[in-house]
């Protein structure tokens, strides 16, 4: 149990906590996020139907590209980490999609 300790001149200073190296843990997720909003960025200059078409394919693409950056794909629990990596693609590409449309209705 960590304990406060008080100096001669009556400071309470408390014991640093061990800080254990994360591996990219933030960085693994913001990748997928990222390429989705770049996906999103270049489908709001196509035309609708085109855009809703090629959209899940482009994240279940995307989502495996991902996954295989990250080092994910050889793990047995690959088909999780794919889903999950498309579905942040998809995140991104919707939330990209809809500030482009909310900024053409403004200006």
């Amino acid at each position: 149990m960590l304990t406060d300790a008080m100096d001669s001149a009556g400071v309470v200073s408390t014991p640093e906590l061990p800080r254990t190296p994360v591996k990219g843990g933030l960085v693994k997720e913001l990748l997928p996020f990222c390429a989705g909003l770049a996906v999103g960025g270049g489908l709001a200059f196509v035309r609708p139907m085109v855009r809703w078409l090629a959209l899940p394919g482009l994240c279940v693409a995307l989502g495996a590209l991902m996954s295989w950056v990250n080092g994910e794909l050889g793990s047995s629990l690959w088909p999780v980490f794919v889903s999950l990596d498309a579905l942040l693609v998809w995140a991104g590409a919707v939330l990209a999609l809809a500030a482009i449309a909310a900024r053409r209705r403004i200006g």
